[in-house]
């Protein structure tokens, strides 16, 4: 009986309200409609409008069905002319659209649609066969996946006359402050070493020096030639692709250029020149600001091949001698920043198990690369690595302080604070180091939300 009674009350609801539900269903297809026109949802947009026509047709004739119930007039008249007027109602202009439509216009649009999904297909393919060959290369990995999220700035410096002397007169004024900043009358040119250097104690051995480089043969200098980047300096007389595709034909010209360079410890004045080419910094800095641009140095393609070799020699020397750092984790094989990550988060785990607190300081060195004295790293390298005769005549600060403990230990000792060179250091809430974000509890979690902050960014941008 009471299922009888609600049945009732829900018939006589729907019978009551059915023109209000029709109204409320064209409402929503006007609604969609709007967005028919956009270009990026429009086809989507037009598709659910179809869609929910079909569906609101069926419930009006399903509607129209209903039969009146007890004690209510019948307008079945009165709600098939309203409900049939808001079916035939359309957004304006667009019965004007549909008069101007043409054959053409719709095979422009289709063929304008398979265009733009067959070009997102082959882009789709081609980055995923780009990726998936250099699964064995981290390095071109990390390149292709950085150019693809972080397409090249198109902000351009102003057409003034003496715009590249300003740079080369900023950059080279940075250089010499940097060393007159080096140079204090307490400080030695050349450091002396310590007495007892038991680590580099073996290095100044006569077994042990390197006072002269191997020459390479043809199958060596093709070697490096053809895993060398294709990349070309604008000092190179010839494309780097030309050069290794005429490489039978130049290897042997390249191996007497190489190895007499080798032997008489002479680095060729034209492989020192280097194009210089600014780069922003940041997107979206005033690139008319020299301050905005650190400088890129581009060498000769042949350059690069001779410093290769040079490198590979003196890597090979050091490893077999053990006369790396123990803790170098930089220019060393099997190691990198992740090494150093490793090592330093594990001591700070170990330290803060032991119940510890460790004081975590680290240096931001400005143009590093600048401030290395040729002279001292000459001297090192004759001292410390053992190199003579024509192999050595070949080569001729924000700071940040981090406490790290766990959370109640760091909660009982409070404010901690350290004073370096006179200058008052307070502890940072984080720091960055080699790109991770390290807190005072090592929870990553701000690292982990900036990761994937960024991700998601990066994946709409590519979506």
């Amino acid at each position: 009986m009471a299922e009888n009674q609600y049945l009732k009350v829900i018939h006589r609801h729907f019978y009551m309200k059915r023109a209000e539900i029709m109204a409320q269903c064209e409402g929503w297809i006007c609604d969609i409609q709007q967005y028919s026109s956009d270009k990026r949802v429009g086809r989507t947009m037009s598709h659910h409008a179809a869609a929910l026509k079909r569906h609101t047709a069926q419930l009006r004739e399903e509607l129209l069905k209903l039969p009146c119930p007890d004690g209510l007039e019948p307008d079945g008249e009165e709600f098939s002319e309203k409900s049939a007027s808001l079916m035939v109602k359309e957004l304006p202009g667009q019965d004007a659209e549909k008069q101007t439509d043409s054959p053409d216009t719709h095979s422009f649009t289709e063929h304008v649609t398979n265009y733009k999904e067959a070009l997102s297909q082959a882009k789709t393919r081609y980055y995923s066969t780009l990726i998936s060959n250099q699964q064995k290369h981290p390095k071109l990995l990390f390149s292709t996946i950085n150019c693809l999220l972080h397409p090249p700035d198109a902000t351009k410096p102003s057409d003034a006359a003496d715009l590249c002397s300003r740079f080369l007169d900023f950059f080279q004024q940075n250089v010499d402050t940097i060393h007159q900043q080096l140079q204090s009358p307490g400080l030695s040119p050349c450091p002396t070493l310590p007495q007892q250097d038991s680590h580099h104690s073996a290095a100044r051995s006569p077994q042990c020096c390197l006072s002269t480089f191997s020459p390479l043969d043809a199958d060596q200098v093709t070697k490096l030639v053809i895993s060398a980047k294709t990349s070309t300096s604008s000092l190179d007389p010839m494309p780097t692709t030309k050069v290794k595709a005429c490489l039978p034909i130049l290897c042997h010209p390249m191996e007497n250029i190489i190895n007499k360079s080798l032997a008489s410890g002479v680095v060729p004045s034209s492989f020192k020149m280097v194009a210089v080419i600014p780069t922003l910094k940041k997107p979206g800095s005033d690139p008319d600001d020299p301050n905005n641009y650190r400088p890129i140095s581009n060498l000769p393609f042949l350059s690069k091949i001779l410093e290769i070799a040079v490198a590979a020699q003196l890597q090979y020397h050091m490893s077999h001698h053990e006369l790396f750092e123990p803790l170098q984790s930089g220019f060393r094989t099997h190691h990198s920043t992740e090494t150093v990550l490793i090592k330093i988060t594990n001591d700070l785990l170990l330290a803060a198990d032991n119940g510890l607190i460790t004081f975590l300081i680290l240096l931001d060195l400005s143009a590093a690369f600048n401030t290395v004295s040729h002279t001292i790293l000459l001297h090192h390298l004759s001292e410390l690595i053992s190199l003579s005769g024509s192999a050595l005549s070949w080569f001729r600060n924000k700071t940040e302080l981090k406490v790290v403990a766990t959370a109640p230990l760091l909660r009982k000792v409070g404010d901690l604070a350290l004073v370096v060179d006179g200058c008052y250091i307070s502890p940072s809430p984080e720091v960055r180091n080699l790109g991770v974000i390290l807190d005072s509890t090592l929870s990553f979690r701000s690292h982990i939300n900036n990761i994937t902050k960024s991700a998601i960014c990066h994946l709409r941008n590519i979506s």
